[in-house]
């Protein structure tokens, strides 16, 4: 029975390591799989969220310039108005009040403005100026000398915004700068005016670069992920941790189509690399090291690995224990607590086996208990089941390191294979002097005495001779205790 009941433990255990294999490889590529696809789509949604929080800056500084050019055309009917002083000068204080509502509504502007063409106008007052004023710390019109400063002009090679938009003959973005007028570092968002084909002059909306810069700083990814605005070029525009220079094919891809994702060799480093382009200057680049992912992967995998394994071990300790209760409650006797018929018969069968091996003499003890039928006649089954019971704990408080077998009624049996088997016949001995005074002492039926018989095998025997001595030995037994206490005797 015991060797039934490892085997069956083995095979179920077998079969839920087996299972959990098979789940944890299934899971392991499912993981990885999914974790690569969804690191693509984190990075992707990571670079559309910080891309679009600084586009709608973008879009709000661009809708700016288009609104005040709008407002600047129909305003301006004929050159000829351009050149009149009086009238123009009145138009550029109702298109200073325009501006100053939008520095209200619009974050992070630093600048507002518009000049005119100076082909036209040849004075300091030649259109108007909404700026930072460092000194103040507030934004402010400025006067007339911050206006010259706006004129085209080549300085330290850069080339103002005014004269980038007349030269590009369209709405452009500026690279980064340092705006000497208001000390910020800046991009500008320029859009020429025409009337009749001819320049009247250049609306344009300033956005303070640092705080652009130092929102992108702050986006941060998985453990070395981070945010990044490059130039056409590739070359980083914010400052903040290790610069990166992104490859030029990578940018190429980026110019020609708008968004674009690969994995590169960035500073040394396989980077996979997320881009979106914000102006026609300047991109947002999400960056993060693949060994960043493969970590976040594994670590996963480690998880899902971990919570396989330890459910495994809970459900071979649910079978083990399970299984050991099924056999307990098929080899146990569910009112003694000891072996029953069944477990004795599989016992029997490692035994005869084990014999025809060794040669080894074992010995045979049959136990039953006296005056069960007159308790059963005189106070009920409940009183002899209780009688059984207490029989057992004597037997087995008698012999505690060998298995009883209740394989009837009221009787049990021991076999007892032992080398020593002259320590077995005493112990038996001294039983059966115990139960001997007993039975002579005997006075109430609440009393157990337990008739014993003992028998040992020998060569070429068989165990049906063994035990069948040993009962009849057990039956002498019993008959003298009935000889003792005729008043209990219900063997008629």
């Amino acid at each position: 029975m015991r060797r039934l009941q490892n085997k069956m433990l083995l095979v179920m255990i077998m079969g839920i390591l087996i299972s959990s294999l098979v789940s944890g490889m299934i899971f392991t590529y499912a993981t990885r799989n999914t974790i690569n696809y969804d690191s693509q789509q984190i990075l992707n949604l990571k670079a559309i969220h910080a891309s679009s929080e600084l586009s709608k800056k973008i879009l709000m500084c661009e809708n700016n310039n288009e609104l005040m050019a709008g407002f600047i055309t129909k305003t301006i009917t004929t050159i000829s108005n351009v050149t009149d002083y009086h009238y123009s000068a009145a138009d550029i204080d109702n298109w200073n009040g325009l501006a100053w509502s939008m520095v209200e509504d619009t974050q992070d502007i630093s600048a507002i403005g518009f000049h005119f063409n100076p082909s036209f106008i040849h004075r300091k007052n030649a259109g108007f100026l909404i700026s930072y004023n460092n000194t103040t710390g507030r934004m402010e019109n400025l006067s007339s000398d911050y206006e010259d400063s706006l004129k085209p002009r080549t300085e330290d090679g850069f080339l103002s915004p005014y004269a980038q938009a007349v030269l590009a003959k369209k709405t452009i973005w500026t690279v980064p700068y340092y705006n000497k007028i208001n000390g910020i570092y800046s991009i500008t968002n320029a859009k020429p005016i025409y009337i009749n084909h001819q320049l009247v002059g250049v609306v344009f909306c300033e956005l303070d670069f640092d705080r652009i810069a130092n929102n992108t700083n702050s986006i941060s990814l998985y453990e070395h992920g981070k945010a990044i605005l490059t130039d056409r070029y590739g070359q980083q525009l914010n400052y903040g941790g290790a610069m990166v220079n992104v490859p030029n094919s990578f940018m190429k891809k980026v110019a020609k189509q708008g968004n674009y994702e690969a994995l590169v060799k960035l500073n040394d480093t396989q980077t996979y690399l997320h881009a979106r382009r914000v102006t026609d200057n300047m991109y947002m680049i999400v960056t993060v090291p693949q060994t960043d992912v493969l970590a976040a992967r594994n670590r996963t995998i480690f998880t899902v690995l971990f919570s396989i394994i330890s459910l495994s071990a809970v459900l071979c300790l649910i079978a083990v224990t399970m299984v050991n209760k099924l056999f307990r409650m098929a080899c146990k006797d569910s009112l003694t607590d000891a072996s029953n018929k069944i477990s004795y018969q599989e016992y029997l069968k490692e035994l005869e086996k084990r014999i025809a091996y060794t040669h080894r003499s074992y010995g045979v003890a049959v136990f039953d208990i006296n005056h069960l039928k007159a308790v059963n006649d005189e106070q009920g089954h409940m009183a002899g089941d209780q009688l059984i019971r207490d029989g057992y704990e004597v037997i087995h408080l008698c012999f505690p390191e060998d298995e009883v077998f209740r394989i009837g009624g009221d009787e049990f049996v021991v076999v007892f294979d032992d080398p020593d088997l002259k320590k077995t016949r005493n112990s038996v001995e001294r039983f059966k002097r115990i139960m001997d005074k007993r039975a002579r002492d005997f006075a109430s039926s609440s009393q157990v005495v337990v008739s014993c018989g003992y028998s040992e095998w020998q060569r070429d025997e068989h165990y049906r001779d063994v035990f069948k001595r040993a009962d009849h030995d057990m039956y002498k037994e019993k008959a003298k205790f009935y000889a003792y206490n005729p008043q209990v005797d219900r063997r008629r």
